[in-house]
């Protein structure tokens, strides 16, 4: 583990697919997520997160109250909902 705050990389290697499902993180700074591989969203619509009267509540990756977050890579980001990165407080964000 790199205990350096300012370098801080989560990498997703190339030759690989790696699924997620409604992941909500926030109050992360100095974070760059490398996706070298396939980051793939969940297609199972019936388990996506829904308000009371149906409407999908937000996106399968979704960011907030965070700083210097940046998204780069060679690889794809396959979403079927969307990417979001919202917040007052997010700066830096490459999409």
């Amino acid at each position: 583990m790199d205990s350096n705050q300012t370098n801080r990389v989560v990498l997703l290697p190339a030759g690989n697919t790696y699924y997620f499902f409604a992941v909500s993180i926030g109050n992360l700074e100095n974070l760059r997520l490398k996706v070298e591989g396939i980051f793939k969203g969940s297609d199972n619509i019936t388990e996506w997160e829904r308000t009371s009267n149906g409407i999908v509540q937000h996106a399968n990756l979704y960011i907030q109250n965070s700083s210097n977050i940046e998204i780069t890579g060679a690889g794809m980001i396959d979403d079927l909902i969307s990417l979001k990165c919202i917040t007052a407080k997010t700066s830096k964000s490459t999409i």
